[in-house]
């Protein structure tokens, strides 16, 4: 990958990021379940693909950037909800189980803590391990005991687009297609996001359940075929959103895209008020145009350079390293003098 920023990728995220915060606020409009079906078809996928895009196998970084910030908000999530949504609940202290979005950030340090296992630079290995992963989102979710605990069900079942994901930002599993070419892909995504929209509106078995992927297969509609078919439409919409978003700079949207780290883990404080206080509880289309309407307020608000700095800051454990660092220092030299003092004493 080239040194140029990729201005594609950080619209891409504007749009996703988006589609988070606008599903989210959407679950309490049950009249929009279509609209809410269709976001959550690809909205997680594709940000889970982005992100193998740029995963890097680095300890600290997973460190600093995912374990920390996890055990922190997960912390303050919790504290959050006995205290002010849900005063009545006993605080219970635990981190088996994420709070609400937060299993994407388990389910990325399991992923990312995982790339020394499928790392190649082999095409043949690549197609290899990502047809064992596809195997595995299958197949997981026979097993009942797999779920929500630790992301379990969802790390497994989202492996592939992480998978392509990294593959496709390191080195061999890029592709160089000419115009022709892209013609042709841009004609089969754009087929295939519009049977998706149809089958996910339209058919029963496509509930919004089997999106979630944290549910066994049940024998009434979910099974490993409708699986398939969800992988299936996920991977058309990401192909779609490459294929025609712009690589250029455009403005706050560019800005907003390179800054959703604050954006998904803090919309959730205020997700939880609008839903305690039943905010959204008037007729349809004045609930579609405020849950569209404060979801982008909460990017403009959340996704600028300044929130995201203090963020950094704030946040993420970058401070801890830096003390570990300096604390090593310290140590190192006080050793140092001491060692010289007793040179200097012999």
């Amino acid at each position: 990958m080239g040194k140029e920023r990729l201005y594609r990728i950080d619209n891409i995220r504007f749009l996703l990021i988006f589609f988070v915060l606008f599903g989210h606020f959407l679950e309490q409009v049950p009249e929009a379940s279509g609209l809410y079906r269709v976001i959550y078809s690809f909205h997680m996928p594709a940000f889970i693909f982005v992100t193998g895009y740029f995963a890097v196998y680095d300890r600290k970084k997973i460190f600093s950037n995912l374990i920390w910030p996890y055990f922190l908000f997960q912390s303050l999530y919790l504290v959050f909800e006995a205290n002010v949504t849900e005063p009545s609940k006993l605080l219970e202290p635990q981190y088996m189980y994420p709070y609400w979005h937060l299993w994407y950030l388990l389910t990325i340090i399991c992923m990312e803590l995982m790339i020394p296992l499928f790392e190649t630079k082999d095409r043949g290995k690549q197609i290899v391990i990502l047809a064992i992963s596809v195997a595995g989102a299958l197949l997981a979710p026979f097993e009942p005991h797999l779920g929500y605990c630790m992301s379990s069900l969802r790390t497994i079942s989202f492996l592939p687009f992480f998978l392509a994901g990294y593959y496709a930002g390191h080195g061999c599993g890029r592709l160089v297609l000419n115009e022709r070419k892209k013609v042709r892909l841009r004609f089969v995504c754009g087929a295939g996001v519009l049977v998706s929209v149809l089958v996910t509106c339209f058919h029963d078995s496509f509930t919004k359940e089997v999106f979630f992927a944290v549910f066994s297969y049940s024998a009434d509609s979910y099974t490993p075929w409708i699986r398939l078919c969800v992988m299936f439409m996920a991977a058309c919409w990401i192909g779609f959103l490459f294929l025609f978003i712009p690589n250029r700079k455009v403005r706050w949207i560019s800005e907003i895209g390179k800054n959703t780290y604050p954006v998904f883990v803090l919309h959730g404080f205020v997700l939880a008020l609008v839903r305690k206080y039943e905010i959204i509880s008037w007729d349809f289309w004045s609930n579609i145009g405020f849950a569209f309407g404060i979801s982008l307020l909460l990017l403009f608000l959340l996704g600028n350079r300044y929130v995201a700095a203090a963020f950094q800051r704030l946040f993420t454990g970058k401070w801890i390293i830096l003390l570990m660092k300096k604390l090593h220092l310290a140590v190192a030299n006080s050793i140092t003098v001491e060692v010289q003092y007793e040179n200097e004493k012999e």
